[in-house]
């Protein structure tokens, strides 16, 4: 009878044993790989993570230029340290677009502290109507994330996306 329960135990075993996973069924269900990020030593900064669907523009850090499929990330300097002026300065320069208008702004917190997110509409040289979400944050020196994108386009997935790279800005020590 003691040999019963040690059988059950040991086909347990074999069982378990025969269920992991093959070497190349764990390679065809894991996750697509990330690009590989960016580091700008003049702008003292680090891009971890490329969202999905851009590329980065190789060899430029100062900005960082990322491409998409219709639209455009870049992480330049910015001009101010004081970002109630940064959001000034956003408004009247949306205003002196063609069509331009500001559509606001608001103040968020991210790993660098305060950050300014401020979005605007104008047309661009080509007459298409353009959207563009800036957000200004001072990490080691001002910075000003801009992420322009055609304005039919989905207002809450392309401000997701500029948040996630937001989130992968990490300063270089």
């Amino acid at each position: 009878m003691a040999a019963k329960p040690l059988q059950i135990l040991l086909l347990l075993l074999l069982t378990l044993a025969g269920c992991k996973k093959a070497p190349h069924a764990a390679a065809a269900t894991s996750s697509p790989q990330t690009p590989p990020g960016v580091k700008s030593t003049p702008l003292h900064i680090e891009l971890t993570a490329i969202p999905a669907g851009f590329k980065s523009v190789a060899g430029a850090v100062d900005p960082i230029r990322l491409t998409g499929a219709d639209g455009e990330i870049s992480i330049a300097r910015g001009t101010s340290t004081d970002l109630a002026m940064a959001a000034r300065n956003e408004e009247a320069r949306l205003g002196g677009l063609p069509q331009g208008r500001s559509l606001g702004s608001i103040e968020l917190l991210c790993q660098f502290g305060r950050a300014l997110l401020t979005r605007g509409l104008y047309r661009d040289e080509s007459g298409t109507e353009t959207e563009e979400i800036r957000i200004s944050l001072l990490a080691a020196r001002p910075l000003v994330l801009a992420y322009r994108y055609p304005a039919a386009g989905s207002r809450r997935e392309r401000l997701d996306q500029a948040l996630a790279v937001l989130r992968s800005l990490q300063p270089l020590p």
